[in-house]
Formats: C-alpha cells, structure tokens, sequence
C-alpha cells in the first residue's frame, strides 16, 4: 500500500496470482491512498481477487498502457471521501491507453471495469475494455472527461 507518498513511478512491474485473502472489499494488488504524483505504467495486473488498482483521496495519478485482467472486482477504482470531494480541487488523475478485459468475475453488485467515484477533473481516454460481465466505465463527480 502507498499511503501519503509523491513522486512515485512503477514501470514495467508486473502483478499475478494477487490473493487477498481472506475477502474484504477494497483489496487490491496497488493501492493508493492520500498520495500525489503516482505513475503506473507499461505494467501487467492479473488474476487479483478483488481490485487490481485502488486509489483514495489521491491526485495527479497516472495509470498509463497497462494490461488490466481477471480481477474479481473493479480493474480500477479511484475515489474521494465526500470531505475530499467537497474541496472540489481538481484531481488531475489519468487513466490512458490501457488494456483492461476479464473484470469482476467475483463482485456481484455493480462491479465494473473503470469507476471514478467523487472525483473532478479526470480523464479517461483510449482504453482497450472488452470481455466485462458489467459496467465498462462509472463515474460521478464534475469535470470529468471520456474519450
């Protein structure tokens, strides 16, 4: 777990057979928590019981041309408490030209590929999602963008 970090960068790290074990919700093979400046990319999340990437009152992250699969919940999920979310700052996160396919085989309620949640400013664009059971992109908050 990353928690109150900067100026991080994983590059070409690869993740498989992450088990979370026992089940709670919110486990994840990355997980990011009151953090900034936070680069994943070039890397490969695979076969995770839950999450394969979490972020929590977090900004400028990057998560760049990854392959995302086989998660039991989300690909990604990215969120504000409402006490963060009210500040209404621009989060600056970047979710670009991943791979992400074969999510939320385990979560039956709502789970999906990629879910921002309270979140301003995001973008999301040129992502690869394909084979989900469920939602491929769920947002809420201002300012955000889908291309």
């Amino acid at each position: 777990m990353l928690q109150n970090v900067h100026d991080v960068i994983f590059d070409g790290l690869k993740i498989e057979e992450f088990d979370s074990s026992p089940y709670t919700y919110y486990n994840s093979a990355i997980k990011i928590e009151s953090s900034k400046f936070v680069t994943i990319k070039n890397s490969i999340i695979k076969n995770t019981m839950d999450l394969g990437i979490y972020g929590l009152n977090s900004k400028n992250i990057v998560i760049d041309n990854n392959e995302i699969a086989y998660t039991g919940g989300y690909g990604i999920e990215i969120r504000n408490a409402i006490a963060e979310y009210k500040k209404l700052e621009q989060s600056n996160i970047k979710i670009t030209n991943n791979i992400i396919h074969d999510t939320s085989s385990i979560l039956a309620g709502g789970g999906g590929t990629v879910a921002l949640e309270k979140i301003v400013g995001a973008t999301i664009a040129n992502n690869h999602i394909y084979d989900i059971p469920r939602v491929a992109i769920m947002f809420t908050g201002n300012e955000n963008i889908v291309e």
